[in-house]
């Protein structure tokens, strides 16, 4: 399971996110703590769409800041997302 501390490691170990992170700091956050705290592993689909909806607001071609506007800004951003977000239980039969 992936905590708040362990979040804000990993994004720090990834230039992409700490440039995201320094120009936003307060939607990452957000986005971290809307993550975690709302996740429902059976709604893990819903969940990343709403929050990939929630980062094309800071991220990609549509950012206020030029600097973030990038595909590999978009991207990563993405990724990180899917890895905050808790795997699918596997269903046994």
């Amino acid at each position: 399971m992936v905590t708040k501390r362990k979040a804000l490691d990993a994004l720090h170990q990834q230039q992409y996110l700490v440039e995201i992170f320094d120009h936003e700091p307060e939607r990452m956050d957000m986005l971290i703590d809307l993550a975690l705290s709302g996740a429902h592993s059976a709604y893990r689909w819903q969940d990343y769409e709403l929050l990939k909806k929630f980062v094309a607001r800071f991220v990609g071609r549509d950012a206020v800041h030029p600097e973030l506007r990038t595909a590999a800004h978009y991207e990563i951003i993405l990724a990180f997302i899917d890895w905050l977000l808790p795997e699918m239980p596997v269903e046994e039969e």
